[in-house]
């Protein structure tokens, strides 16, 4: 028999689909059924990678496009898994599939007939009890009800919002058997206005009003309160209830993932940056043993939850859609087994025999890691089976648990049967079940992480030939500051135009969080991160003002936030952590963009470096951002005339999202054709990192 679901459908505009979800998540769960929700929204499927959501353009936030997403396709199977319930409030797109395909559906407008037919459905009796919220208490705390689950869910009460709330709903609830009304949270305008609908000519009959009590607020909202103040204080109260993990995230996020995070029973929490709220919690947050989900307000968040021992998990509306569907299970016995693989890749003695040639091997890996970039895994591995090359796929581990089936599958798939099997390889990325600045982390942390990954692997029941055996870091070594420039404004020469461009100091490079340095790393990996205050350049501000109006925009280049850190060398708790793990290589960000180095190796595991790749400043990373970045390795490799590899790393989600595949399509087309075809000089000898790793180790013997 196929597990119950009741899916809620309604406009991401609808003042009322927060207090809905909390109502119905912990209705449908008492009553042994499952629940999700789909707004309806536009959306650019775009890579949100952190700022103020408010200064952002319509569609930025709310994840991929339903055709680029695959919102349909994950709609069909979720109707094949699920036996569902539509309720629907308002239009719907879905709402001709849902016609077409017989699908039982409740529409309904207003909280009276929402919550009456939603119960009548699950077979559950109305509560006495209903909270009211406010979705926008101040034009400053807008959204804020996305992380009021806990006090509606935890208390199993109606939830209603002020502003959706009409002249008849109170009457009604009241018929229906509601007895106590509590606030929390409520505006100037939302009190007002609840004053208003309880008087006594709102309709309400005496014996119905007599029967109604208003206890008082639950809180109240205070002129200093603001996102922190606010969902610290909710999680406190709830933190003995909810200790199943945190979200950290913008309400838009947050909406989307309400019934995920309440069936785990974590806790959203949001300021604006998101490091005050860290800090604010830490001592608590660093109890958690699971990843934090969420999306970053600036980079600094990952160092700041890394020094706390803490992986965060990327997560977008819709990517992927229905994030429930990982609960109606996934049967890995019926994969086919990998006896191919060994008849598929070259044997020792062809390693070797390249290796007295002097021929360089070259892979690419896929960074999409995070929950969100599921998504991506469609145009790479589109671009992968048109392009014939191969390479490495950076994934952590709630990849296989939110979304094994299509296009994972086809990694398994022979690609003389429309598969990519053996062309694109699994590693295990970062913590493995998030990612985090793993040299930031305290002691220890990162092996329980990956010991965690493996376990969840075996919970899933994800055969051992189908593992990762390699490992991809995201900092694994200290980073490193670098000297700055002592002048305010910098002139560097460019091959491109604009020919020169001045380089200043902006806030935003301030940003980028204080770096420990090897001697004092474990007294710090306990604390929160400060961030450094913004100087005050009233010259280059003037100077930037000046250069937009006159169209100069391009001449002008803030510093970036990590464009004077440089990685350390390799760190032995990262090779001992992966060792433990059971993974036989890892690539490491330590020395690279140099010449081909094997940075450890024992009789088990082998650490290689990258070959290739910039360090952009924006981020802890080092990625390929053009086929010019490959040739210009190519021709330096070539030149040494040394065996070696030339291997990067490709930040996926700003290439095949949604959004940017439109704009980037015939340049990750060019990167892949070119690996694959060796390199414009065809001696490049296309492998999978796994061979890389073998090709070194023997290289090295």
């Amino acid at each position: 028999m196929k597990p119950r679901l009741l899916l809620y459908l309604t406009a991401d505009t609808n003042p009322a689909r927060n207090a809905v979800a909390a109502t119905l998540s912990w209705a449908a769960e008492a009553a042994g059924w499952f629940f999700e929700v789909y707004y309806d929204a536009y959306r650019l499927g775009d890579h949100y990678g952190g700022g103020d959501p408010a200064a952002l353009p319509a569609g930025v936030l709310t994840g991929g496009t339903m055709i680029g997403a695959h919102h349909y396709e994950r709609l069909y199977l979720l109707l094949h898994r699920f036996d569902t319930v539509a309720l629907t409030a308002g239009p719907a797109a879905f709402g001709p599939t849902l016609e077409q395909l017989g699908v039982p559906r409740l529409a309904v407008s207003g909280f009276a007939e929402t919550y009456s037919r939603a119960f009548e459905a699950l077979g559950a009796a109305i509560p006495e009890e209903a909270v009211i919220i406010d979705t926008q208490p101040r034009r400053d705390l807008v959204g804020i009800d996305a992380y009021l689950y806990p006090e509606i869910a935890g208390r199993r009460a109606l939830g209603l919002e002020i502003n959706a709330l009409q002249q008849d709903d109170i009457p009604q609830l009241a018929q229906m058997g509601v007895r106590r009304l509590q606030t929390l949270f409520l505006g100037t305008q939302g009190s007002k206005k609840l004053e208003g609908l309880c008087s006594a000519h709102s309709g309400l009959a005496a014996q119905d009003r007599a029967a109604i009590q208003m206890p008082g607020p639950l809180d109240t909202l205070e002129p200093e309160d603001d996102f922190a103040t606010l969902t610290e204080r909710v999680a406190r109260r709830w933190l003995a209830r909810c200790a199943g993990g945190w979200v950290l995230a913008d309400p838009t996020a947050v909406s989307a993932w309400l019934p995920d995070a309440w069936r785990e029973r974590r806790l959203a929490i949001y300021s604006k940056p998101q490091q005050v709220v860290i800090q604010r919690l830490a001592a608590e947050l660093r109890q958690s043993k699971t990843a934090v989900l969420g999306r970053q307000y600036e980079d600094g968040d990952f160092f700041a939850l890394s020094s706390l021992g803490l992986a965060f998990q990327l997560i977008d509306p819709c990517r992927p859609p229905f994030p429930v569907l990982r609960l109606a299970g996934y049967d890995w016995s019926s994969s086919e087994q990998a006896d191919g693989i060994a008849g598929r890749e070259p044997d020792d003695e062809q390693l070797r025999a390249w290796a007295r040639e002097g021929r360089v091997l070259v892979s690419l890996i896929f960074w999409t890691g995070m929950i969100r970039e599921l998504e991506n895994l469609y145009r790479v591995i589109d671009v992968v089976a048109l392009s014939k090359m191969k390479g490495g796929l950076a994934l952590t581990v709630p990849a296989l648990e939110y979304q094994p089936e299509a296009p994972l599958e086809l990694l398994r798939t022979p690609l003389e049967r429309g598969g990519v099997f053996p062309y694109l390889e699994m590693l295990l990325a970062s913590c493995g079940i998030g990612a985090a600045i793993e040299s930031r982390m305290p002691e220890g942390k990162l092996a329980d992480y990956l010991q965690a990954a493996n376990q969840t692997l075996e919970r899933l029941g994800v055969p051992r030939a189908w593992r990762p055996k390699g490992w991809w870091a995201v900092m694994d070594p200290v980073m490193l500051p670098l000297p700055k420039p002592k002048l305010p404004i910098t002139a560097r020469a460019q091959a491109q135009a604009p020919f020169l461009q001045l380089r200043y100091h902006s806030p935003a490079a301030a940003q980028a969080p204080a770096i420990v340095l090897p001697d004092d790393a474990a007294d710090a990996a306990g604390a929160p991160v400060p961030s450094a205050p913004a100087p005050r350049l009233p010259v280059t501000r003037r100077l930037g003002d000046w250069a937009r109006e006159h169209g100069l925009r391009a001449a002008l280049a803030p510093y970036r936030p990590y464009e004077f850190f440089a990685p350390g060398p390799i760190r032995k708790e990262a090779i001992e952590a992966v060792r433990a793990a059971g993974l036989s290589y890892m690539f490491s960000k330590a020395g690279f963009g140099r010449e081909p180095a094997v940075l450890y190796q024992d009789a088990t595991c082998i650490a290689l470096n990258y070959t290739v790749g910039h360090w952009d400043g924006w981020t802890p990373f080092e990625t390929i951002n053009s086929v010019g970045d490959l040739r210009r390795a190519e021709r330096r490799l070539l030149a040494a005339k040394r065996p070696g590899w030339l291997v990067g790393t490709l930040d996926t989600c700003l290439w095949a999202f949604t959004g940017p595949i439109w704009s980037r399509a015939a340049g990750l087309k060019a990167i892949a054709d070119f690996v694959a075809r060796g390199g414009d000089s065809g001696q490049l000898i296309n492998v999978t990192p796994g061979v890389v790793a073998r090709y070194a180790r023997l290289i090295h013997e």
